[in-house]
Order: C-alpha cells, then structure tokens, then sequence
C-alpha cells in the first residue's frame, strides 16, 4: 500500500511537471526558428549591401579613369604630333573641364616649370606657385619623370578651398621630357557628380584618405553604420581610399519583413495551446486512475453490498465516458484550432439560449465571459490565418458579377447577430442605381464585416451607418460610427499589423482586421480611406473599381 502511495505521488509530481516541460520546448523551438529567420534577414541585408559597395566601387573607378584616360590622351597626341599651341590646348582642356565635372584646373608644367592653366579665372593662383606643393615640386616631377607613368596624389588643401587631389601624366618625345599634364581635381564635386541620385540613392556613403574623411554623401547619417556598414578600398594608381557604405533608414525600413514577428507570435500562441492540451490530457489519465483506484479499493471493503457495487459501477462507466469525450476533444484540437473553436462558440449559444434547461445567473455571466474570451481567440486565429495567406500569396482572387444591393442584404442578414449583441441602431442606405461589379465578392464582404465589426467595438452607443454609392467608375462603400474616434497620430499607423487604438486591452482584438482590409482591397484593387474625430466618431470608405483586371 506504501510503495502504491509513493508511485502515485511520483505520477502526480511528474503529470504537474510535464505540460510546463513541454511548453517550454516548444517556445525554444519558436525562439530557435525566430533567431535563424532573423539572422537569415540579417544575412540577405548584408549581401545585399556588399553588392551595393561593390557596385558604387566600380562606378567611382570606371568614372576617374574616364578623366584620367582623357589626360592620357591628351598627353600621347602632344606625343604623336609635337607640342601644340597654347590657345590650342586651351581650347582641349576647357573641353575636358567642362565635359568631366569635377576639375579645379588642368594645368601644363615644363622642365622649366612654365606653366599654362586652364581655367584662368579661379586659378590666378597657380601660375605664380608650383600648384601648391612649392617646395617639393622638384621632387615630384623629377618622380614622375623618372617613372614615365601616371601618377596620383594623395587628398590635399586646395587654396580654393575644400579637399581635392592632384593627377600628373608625363609627356615624352623619345628620351626628351616635353612635360607634365597636371589634373586638379576637387573631390566634393567631382564625387557627387559619380554618385548622383541615381547611383545607390538609398545608401550613406564616406570616402578616406588614410584616417581623413575626404567625402561624404549629403544627408548622410551614421545611425546604421556600425552594425550593417560594409568597407571596401579603391586602389588608383597608387593610391588606395577607404570606402564606407551603409544603408538608409528608408531601406531598412522597406526590406525588413513580418514574417519573424508573426512566427514568435504564432509559435507563442501554440506552446500555450500545447501545454494546455497535454495539461487536460494529464488530468484525464490521472482521474481515470484515482477513479479505478477508489473503485478497487471499494469492491474490496463492501463486496457484500449490492447497490455500492452498482453506484461504483455508473461513477466507474461515468469516468470513462468523460475520459473518452475529453480525449475526442484533445484528438480534434490537435488537428486544426479553429473547428473546435466553432464547436464551442455553437453550444455556448445553445446553452445561452436555455436549450439545455434553465441556467442561474452567476453561470450566464460565466458563459458570457467564455463566449467572448473564444470569439476573440476565433477571431485570432482566423486574422492570422488571413493574413498568413496573403503574405504568402495563396489568396485566389475570384472574379463574379457582383450586385451591391444584393451584397448588402446579405450582409445584414450575416451580421444579425452582431448587431443584435450591440444594442445599437443600424442604418443600410443605397444610393441612386449602382452599377454591378466584376470583383470577389467575398472579399468585399470581408472587408465590410471587419470595418463594421470594428465600429462596434468601439461605439458605446449611438449609430453606425453602412451606405454605397456611385464614385470615380466604382462603388464607394462607407461605414459610419458614432464611437469614440480616433486621433490624426493613430490614423497614420492604423492600418499596421498589430496595431491597436486601444492599448489598454478593454476591448479586446487583434490589431489585425484593418491591415487584412488594406491587403485584401490591394488584391481587389481598390483603396481604403478614414475620417475620424476624437469623442465624435469615424468614417471609413472603401472604394471598388467596377471591373478587376486581373494579371
């Protein structure tokens, strides 16, 4: 009898352990599943913006070697053909200048350190100094005539002002230096007329010379650079910068996707389901046996007794079949959620209705509470579901003729129950002859049902008006409420997933309803608008067009 006693306080302790031990693996394998699809977003934003680095790379060097290679050229036919005049190459190098924006000046240094400048105006400075490296000057040219090859400085001090940099091409007839063609570039202009809108135009970029920031994009900001900023370096003739590049907040903004959220969320919500599942499964098993137990121990002490003998065996059969109803229960709430979810919203109402016999007071508050506690976990459930579908685009579209009158009669009569529990007044109108749409007419009603269900949620009392009428080649549809209204902040986010005017939780709901009304009107090709005013109340309209063009 002890060594029983122990083994059914070890059944106990370990049925009140189980379903706690099960929920807590099924969340860390929603925990698991919502890291790797955010790491996988992490990934997918990274490449993305390593591609886009690479590609702003290339546009920065193919554009800078299109004016250096100008240079070069212009150094070769000085080459090819003798030194040209000065009003001669002039006259090219205003070409380049205002051909390739970007240049400070293009000048020419002899041996002799003559010099001719191009643009003049701006650049009166330079025919009197060595380009503003006078003291080193011998030095470089003497380097670059040496080298015969191009070469680029490093970023300097313009006397203009602002940061630029200097590029020398060398001039040889046989072993005879005729020259240096010297390019002044400024590095502002010069990289803003590369990166142009249309180049990265979600993108912050910054360029660096050693530690020194010689370039960065207007309306640059750093607030996403340390953790999706990508760096690559731009080698150029010897030269090598640094190059920084990091997305906008638009494109984060634009690129991040739901579906990691809605997995916690669901994945949540189904470890709650499974431990309560394995919880009512648990408390089955152990009643069955604390019920077969009492009946043993009761055959044993009164087996004399013939009616004891008879109420042990209608308690016994009596657990049984409890055990077998609530294992039905268990087995169908493993397959889908929302089936038995309807099952018991149906007896609730029979129960609400006396059909099974008088019920007291305190049990009708009881079943009330239930009643909307299961309607908004249906209602969960069902938005999720619609809005799962959508994202994945499993959501057909079925185009019919569709008779607005008609469609709203049908609706009235699916909303009875609503409007019945909302003691408000309802008013239908339709306005002059509507003309019949080619659309789904289940997703309008869709539509139509979460805008009035809504309205009811959140009016007190007063009225809510459903009307139609003829708008811009469609049907608009509206739905005015006399309820609460809403604020002009709240109206921009209203339409979000998840978002709620009501954030104290009073009225229940998921945050769902207008973001599927968005989607779904998307498909149908129409468009949703709201006018509302805190303490007086809301509009909503919904626009049809008459004929869906489906791809």
């Amino acid at each position: 009898m002890k060594q029983s006693l122990t083994a059914e306080k070890t059944g106990v302790l370990r049925s009140r352990w189980l379903p706690l031990l099960v929920g807590i693996g099924a969340v860390t394998v929603t925990l698991w599943l919502w890291r790797a699809l955010l790491a996988q977003e992490h990934a997918q934003l990274e490449q993305t913006v390593q591609l886009e680095a690479a590609s702003v790379k290339n546009e920065i060097v193919a554009r800078m070697e299109a004016r250096i290679l100008a240079l070069v050229r212009m150094a070769r036919r000085w080459e090819d053909w003798g030194q040209p005049s000065q009003e001669q190459w002039e006259f090219e190098a205003e070409l380049y200048v205002s051909h390739f924006p970007g240049y400070q000046a293009i000048a020419w240094v002899n041996p002799q350190l003559t010099r001719w400048v191009t643009p003049p105006a701006g650049n009166e400075a330079m025919q009197d100094l060595a380009l503003a490296f006078e003291q080193q000057r011998q030095s470089v040219l003497e380097a670059v005539r040496n080298r015969r090859e191009v070469a680029v400085t490093r970023s300097i001090d313009l006397m203009q002002g602002g940061k630029g940099f200097l590029v020398y091409i060398p001039i040889f007839q046989g072993e005879n230096c005729g020259g240096i063609i010297v390019g002044v570039f400024r590095v502002q202009e010069l990289l803003d007329t590369i990166l142009h809108e249309q180049v990265a135009p979600r993108y912050s970029i910054a360029l660096f010379d050693g530690e020194e920031k010689i370039y960065s994009r207007p309306d640059s900001n750093r607030q996403h650079l340390k953790k999706w900023g990508q760096e690559t370096t731009i080698e150029l003739y010897g030269v090598t910068w640094r190059m920084q590049v990091w997305p906008r907040p638009e494109l984060l903004a634009g690129t991040r996707s739901a579906l990691p959220q809605l997995t916690l969320g669901m994945g949540l919500l189904m470890a709650i389901l499974l431990a309560l599942e394995v919880n009512l499964a648990q408390t089955a098993r152990l009643r069955a046996r604390a019920v077969e137990a009492a009946n043993q121990g009761l055959e044993r002490e009164i087996s004399g007794r013939e009616q004891m003998e008879e109420a042990l065996r209608e308690a016994k059969e009596a657990a049984e079949a409890a055990n077998r109803a609530k294992s039905e229960f268990l087995a169908s709430m493993s397959h889908e959620l929302r089936t038995p979810l309807g099952i018991i919203l149906g007896y609730i109402d029979l129960l609400l209705e006396k059909t099974f016999g008088s019920l007291r007071e305190e049990q009708v508050d009881t079943l009330r509470r239930i009643d909307r506690s299961a309607r908004e976990l249906f209602d969960l459930i069902t938005a999720v579901l619609d809005l799962s579908r959508l994202e994945a685009g499993r959501l057909p579209v079925e185009v019919r003729e569709v008779q607005v009158p008609e469609l709203l009669e049908e609706l009235q009569a699916e909303t009875q129950g609503l409007r019945e529990r909302a003691s408000l007044e309802f008013v239908w109108q339709v306005e002059g002859e509507l003309p019949p749409l080619q659309t789904d007419p289940g997703k309008v009603k869709v539509v139509v049902k979460n805008l009035i269900g809504n309205a009811v949620k959140f009016t007190k009392a007063g009225s809510i008006t459903v009307a139609a009428h003829n708008h811009d080649g469609g049907v608009e549809i509206s739905v005015t409420d006399t309820g609460v209204g809403i604020s002009q902040e709240a109206i921009e986010l209203i339409f979000e997933p998840f978002h709620q005017v009501d954030n104290s939780g009073q009225l229940g709901g998921t945050g769902l309803g207008l973001h599927i009304v968005k989607r779904l009107l998307e498909l149908l090709g129409g468009t949703v608008t709201v006018e509302s005013e805190v303490g007086r109340g809301s509009t909503f309209r919904v626009w049809v067009p008459k004929v869906l063009h489906t791809p």
